[in-house]
């Protein structure tokens, strides 16, 4: 390669992944959240943490569908709290159970097929409902995907599809966005389960 070409290779710039977000610190446990209703929820301990945010302790289509259940969180409220001049905001949902990454590990990275086929219908309806409302999840992997929880106990039937900090609508107004990449928007996300347009930075915040 003649040298030029070689020191301009080298002071190129590298395109820029996208920024990640900085947690918060944790919550003491018995904080209490008002919620958008005015409605108080009292803070458990910390039981995870995502992308996007902390995880505390604290229908139609379905029955058009003739689904048993729908494999995603239930919203059940929203709101803002403000600690030492920082507004912060919080969703309340459903508890879950154990993710299906750490299950797989546990069985020795090997699933029955009739698991397989299980955990893939349950999503597919989950994913179904989503780009039935005009929205893409972006962040599908085993760490995602949750046992349900009830009684005290996990729901061994039961699986669901969270963690939505990367979810975006692709239709506005019934018509699909225009199809874009964007150097600065590549690799958002899980970068061994991101798709091919996530890699070439499509969908997330072109109009």
């Amino acid at each position: 390669m003649p040298r030029g070409k070689a020191a301009a290779s080298a002071g190129a710039k590298k395109p820029r992944g996208p920024k990640v977000p900085k947690l918060p610190d944790s919550f003491e446990p018995g904080t209490i959240l008002k919620d958008l209703r005015k409605k108080d929820w009292k803070l458990g301990k910390e039981i995870g943490q995502g992308g996007f945010g902390l995880i505390y302790l604290v229908e139609a289509w379905r029955k058009g569908q003739k689904l048993k259940y729908l494999g995603v969180p239930k919203f059940i409220a929203a709101g803002s709290h403000m600690r030492a001049n920082e507004q912060y905001r919080f969703m309340v949902m459903e508890r879950f159970g154990s993710d299906v990454q750490k299950i797989f590990e546990g069985a020795g990275k090997q699933f029955e097929v009739h698991t397989v086929f299980c955990l893939a219908l349950r999503m597919i309806e989950a994913l179904e409902y989503i780009h039935h409302n005009g929205y893409v999840h972006a962040d599908i992997k085993a760490s995602n995907i949750l046992l349900g929880f009830r009684a005290g106990k996990q729901q061994a039937d039961e699986v669901y599809l969270v963690d939505f900090g990367l979810a975006t609508k692709y239709q506005i107004d019934g018509e699909h966005k225009p199809y874009k990449e964007d150097k600065r928007m590549a690799h958002d996300g899980t970068i061994e389960f991101t798709s091919t347009d996530a890699h070439l930075g499509v969908g997330r915040y072109h109009t």
